[in-house]
């Protein structure tokens, strides 16, 4: 049985994710370990880990140009993070309500596969 309870999502119906804007965005470690470090005297300390994920949130806008990280923060087992998408980039999500543009597999070319 999964210790945590099953969570609501937090997602507005039909809103396009991709869409520009500021996104919140919180990832917990796995049961909630403290991987990325520990609080002493009210100050986070980073291990490795914890300093990894720090460098990757520098410099992801530098191989991704059309986001940038507004604020974050790593504690020892989870990331607070405000991403701004600047402009729309990539495919459309599938099942989008009002455009789907979705990219489906040609049914003919895979039967043909098996």
């Amino acid at each position: 049985m999964n210790k945590y309870p099953k969570r609501k999502s937090t997602r507005l119906n039909n809103y396009d994710y991709s869409k520009p804007g500021y996104y919140y965005v919180t990832i917990c470690a796995y049961d909630r370990e403290r991987i990325f470090g520990n609080i002493i005297d009210n100050q986070i300390h980073l291990n490795n880990a914890g300093e990894m994920i720090d460098q990757v949130l520098r410099t992801l806008p530098e191989y991704y140009p059309n986001i940038s990280i507004d604020d974050y923060i790593v504690m020892p087992n989870h990331i607070h993070a405000i991403i701004i998408i600047k402009e729309p980039v990539g495919a459309a999500p599938c099942g989008r309500p009002l455009i789907n543009t979705c990219l489906k597999p040609d049914k003919s070319s895979t039967q043909n596969n098996l």
